[in-house]
Formats: structure tokens, sequence, C-alpha cells
């Protein structure tokens, strides 16, 4: 034997391919003898070190393959597919929203369709308004009917704003009722606050029984201030001080009154005489005017905008999946000041004449609206269909780009794991060859 060197047994030898038998010493083969030199190292057993690579590459891409399986998902982590994942990251935000814009486009529905509904009742009562406008119109009813007429037409008409003022989605205001409550002001309160601060503040220094019949006669003009604003006459807008108290006296003589005065006149001149006993400065009449056209004009302020019609409302609706793919809808106000129809009455047959134009235009105006808003329902259906074939067309892609394959991953997983096994056996054969080695050196 020959050839030791640094933990490594080296064997040459020599056979004859025409069959004659390897011999030490003996004649060397001619051209048909080859050498083989077989090495076998027991220092770095690489044979060992190959199988053990080899085990980790077939070992890492089983798991690989059970990871997309179990996942479902080609693409776990960035390191799988770096530009797939980008692409795939964009359209799973695109695909959500616009899950979220069909969601969005499903509530506007809902909103137009409470909208809807809403001003199906109102032309219900339009229409009971409209018959009971055509009953008034008939000289074949009393007055006496045509009262009872107009009574249950102003009930309709209060219904009307009702409405308007509480048909809500998601606490907003659809009909564009309920800006102002005129009851949030009432007569009492301003007749009460402005009278007694810029009239009977001048009650100073008078006998007392000058100021105690003065301030009767100031609480007696509140009450007619009350009584006038509590009508909602709209004279008061026009009218006077001295104008006011010939009114209420000419309508409702003394009655409701403290004081004893039958007619304006008198209460007038006993007004006045009392103020000039309380020795007030500059001409009477005039800063009494002042307080009175004040006080008007601050009920005036409070009835403008209980009368005032209501405003239009917009409503701005995502339906898209990215900036500006909006839609804008407008519901007019339905009120019965913006319908035209707040001040008509049934009591006469002319009046009813004449309000019978007025209640027409407001019913074109409610069906107007009611198209407006069957279009934009009719719109939005459309509109949920495409955005979900979008998002279905877009999710199919983005499954193409990162969804598992499961066929071919199971070819590879089967692959792998009888790799994982051979290399696992390869191994444990390479723990072998020192053994043979120890052979050789008995």
């Amino acid at each position: 034997m020959e050839g030791w060197s640094q933990g490594s047994l080296v064997l040459d030898c020599w056979s004859a391919v025409c069959g004659e038998s390897c011999m030490h010493g003996a004649e060397w083969g001619k051209s048909w003898r080859f050498d083989q030199r077989l090495t076998y190292h027991y220092y770095n057993n690489l044979m060992g070190d190959n199988a053990n690579r080899h085990l980790g590459i077939n070992l890492r891409q089983q798991v690989l393959a059970l990871k997309k399986l179990s996942s479902g998902v080609r693409i776990n982590t960035s390191s799988d597919d770096a530009s797939g994942m980008a692409v795939s990251e964009v359209m799973r935000a695109q695909i959500s929203s616009l899950q979220k814009a069909s969601e969005n486009s499903q509530m506007a529905i809902s909103l137009v369709q409470v909208a809807d509904g809403a001003l199906a009742e109102m032309n219900e009562v339009m229409a009971k308004i409209r018959e009971l406008t055509i009953a008034a119109m008939s000289d074949s009813y009393s007055t006496a009917d045509r009262e009872k007429f107009d009574l249950e037409a102003q009930e309709l008409k209060a219904e009307i704003d009702s409405i308007a003022e509480y048909t809500e989605f998601n606490t907003m205001k659809l009909l564009g009722g309920g800006e102002t409550d005129a009851n949030d002001v009432s007569g009492d309160t301003i007749a009460a606050n402005t009278a007694a601060n810029d009239l009977a503040t001048s009650i100073i220094g008078a006998s007392s029984e000058e100021e105690l019949e003065l301030e009767v006669i100031v609480a007696d003009i509140e009450k007619m201030i009350d009584a006038m604003y509590d009508l909602d006459d709209d004279t008061i807008n026009k009218m006077g001080f001295e104008a006011l108290i010939t009114n209420y006296f000419n309508d409702y003589g003394n009655s409701g009154l403290s004081s004893d005065y039958g007619n304006s006149a008198d209460f007038l001149d006993r007004f006045y005489e009392l103020m000039e006993h309380k020795n007030v400065a500059g001409d009477i009449k005039t800063d009494v005017t002042d307080a009175y056209n004040s006080l008007v004009a601050a009920i005036n302020a409070v009835k403008s905008a209980a009368n005032n019609p209501g405003e239009s409302t917009s409503f701005d609706f995502q339906i898209g999946a990215s900036a500006n793919q909006t839609m804008t809808i407008t519901i007019e106000a339905m009120d019965a000041a913006s319908l035209g129809i707040d001040g008509f009455d049934l009591l006469t047959s002319a009046n009813a004449s004449s309000a019978l134009d007025d209640i027409d235009e407001a019913i074109n105006l409610i069906l107007a609206q009611r198209a407006v808003l069957g279009a934009v329902e009719s719109r939005l259906e459309h509109t949920i269909r495409n955005v979900d074939n979008t998002s279905e067309n877009v999710q199919m892609a983005e499954s193409i780009i990162r969804d598992t394959d499961a066929a071919s991953e199971m070819v590879n997983y089967t692959k792998y794991s009888i790799l994982v096994e051979a290399s696992l056996s390869m191994v444990m054969q390479s723990t072998q060859v020192p053994e043979n080695i120890l052979k050789l050196l008995e």
C-alpha cells in the first residue's frame, strides 16, 4: 500500500479490461488498461457535507411549497415576488375602495327612497287639499261648510310642514324643513321683553295711582301686540303704534284687556296723558313710536325666519374608488312656504279659486322632485352594478398574481418531499465512509 497523506487513504491499482487479474508488481495493462484513483477522506466528510447542503435546499423548497398550500397565496412575503406583491397591494386597495363605493351607493339609494317616500305622502296630502279646494269653489256649500273645509285644509298644510321638518336620514334633514321654529320665540316673550324695556321704563316718579294705571295700560298694549302676533296677521308689519291699537279695538273691543276703555281713542288719549304726567323729555308720541317700531322690527325678524321658505339641500356621494368620482343630488325645500301654499284659505269661493293654481303648482313641484329622485335612484342602481363588476374583475386579476396554483404547488411539494427523503438517506449513508476506511486500515 502507498499514498498516505493527511487524513486520507489513497489506493493505486490497475485492472485489465481484457480480464487480467489486478496484481502489484505485474506487467501493467496495455491500451485496455485504465487507472482508478479512489480517495477516502475521514478528516473532512465532503460527501456528507454535499448531501447535507442538498438536504437543506430541498427542505426549504418543501417548506415554501407547504406555506403556499396552507396560506392559499403564492406571495406570502415580498421576497417571494417583490414586483408582484407591489402590484397586488395596489389592486387590493382598489378592490376595498370599490366595495366601499358600492356600499356608499346603496346608502345613497336608501336616502333617496326615504325622501321619495315622504314626497309620496305629501302628494297624497296635496291631493286631499285640492279636493277640499274644489269643494269650496262650489256655491252649493255654505259659509259654515267652507270654514270646515278651510280648517281641514289648514291642518293638512301644517302636515306638509311637519313632513318637511321631520323627514331625516341619519339625522340629516332631507326636505329643507325645520330651519327655524316660530315657537322658539313666542309673542309673549317678545312683547314682555321689548315692551317692558322700551315703554314701561319711562314710568318714573309718577303718583302711585297714575303709575299703576300706566302699568295696566302698558300691559294691555303687550296683550294687543301678542294678539296680533298670535293671529299671524301680516298687517302688524305695516301698521304703526296707533293703528295697532285701533285695529285691536275694531277686532276685539275691550275683550282681554285689564283697562276699562271701550275704544282706541279713549285708550290712546289716556296713555299719552299719563306719559305727559311722567315728565318724559322730548316728544312723547315720537318716543313711543320709536319704541313701538323697534318692537315690530323684532317681531318681523322672528316671523320672517319662521315663514321664509326653506333651503334646498345638496348631497355628494362618493361612488367610485378615486377622487372626483362623485354624484351630487339636490333636494328642493318642500315646506308649505317653498311650495307657495302658506297663505291660502278656502273661506270663500273666490279664495278657493285663487288657491287652486297655487295648489296645482305645488303638486307639480312635488312630482318634479320625485321624478328627479327616481332618476337618481335608477342611476345609482347602474352605478352599483358597474362598481361591483369592476371590483370582481380586479379581484380576479389580483388572484392571478397572488393566489396559489394548488395543482402546481402540490407537484412541487411532492417532488421536494421525495428529494428531502433521498437527501436525508444520503446524509446517513455518508457517515459510513469513515467506517470503510477503518476496515482498510485493519
